[in-house]
């Protein structure tokens, strides 16, 4: 079905793959035929776009190769903080919608989803509501009446998370502090907490515990 009130949203979706941009602005177009549609790459070119224009939802994968997707999404909450943000990522969802949402994003959606269920999150994302999934819901439930999560990871700060997928995906400490702005040392701190916490010993354990690292 198409929207009549399509002259009057403006959408910025992200993502370094042009192939998922052009599906994205056809399913888009499909319901809102006159939208206004950026598009941009990167994370560097989303935050010019940002700073240059408003946008009524940003669509965004959180995989993009110059940030880190945690410390990213608070940069753009920073930024925009009225801005309703819904993630479209091939990240496990179990793992990061939980995180994302206490950041402040409005939805949490996997590139596998079907055409019905884009279309639905993207509505119900500009009604002013929230998306996610059957999955997340379980987990969130899970972590709320037993206060805990079934994996490990959950155990993980965001920015150990974030230390853990880079390190797992073969970041050396400097291309790390590079993208994280933060000291050598810092890193060695946070990798002994992350081994503890996963309860793991080498980089071999830790890369078969992050199994998504070819996500990053």
């Amino acid at each position: 079905m198409k929207s009549n009130n399509s002259t009057s949203i403006s959408f910025l979706i992200v993502d370094d793959h042009p192939i998922i941009l052009d599906n994205l602005t056809i399913q888009i177009e499909s319901v809102f035929p006159e939208a206004r549609i950026t598009r941009a790459e990167t994370a560097e070119e989303t935050l010019a776009f940002l700073r240059d224009d408003s946008y009524d939802l940003l669509i965004l994968d959180i995989g993009l190769p110059d940030s880190s997707p945690l410390s990213f999404i608070q940069e753009v909450v920073s930024l925009k903080p009225k801005l309703p943000i819904l993630i479209f990522s091939m990240y496990p969802e179990d793992v990061f919608a939980p995180r994302m949402l206490k950041l402040g994003v409005k939805g949490y959606l996997n590139k596998r989803s079907k055409s019905e269920e884009i279309i639905l999150a993207i509505s119900q994302v500009l009604s002013g509501g929230r998306y996610v999934s059957k999955m997340v819901t379980e987990v969130l439930v899970d972590m709320t009446i037993e206060g805990k999560s079934k994996s490990n990871l959950h155990n993980l700060s965001n920015r150990e998370l974030e230390i853990a997928i880079m390190m797992a995906n073969g970041k050396s400490a400097k291309e790390i502090t590079a993208v994280l702005n933060i000291h050598s040392s810092t890193i060695a701190t946070h990798k002994h907490r992350i081994f503890n916490k996963l309860r793991i010993k080498s980089l071999t354990e830790l890369i078969h515990v992050v199994p998504f690292m070819n996500y990053y």
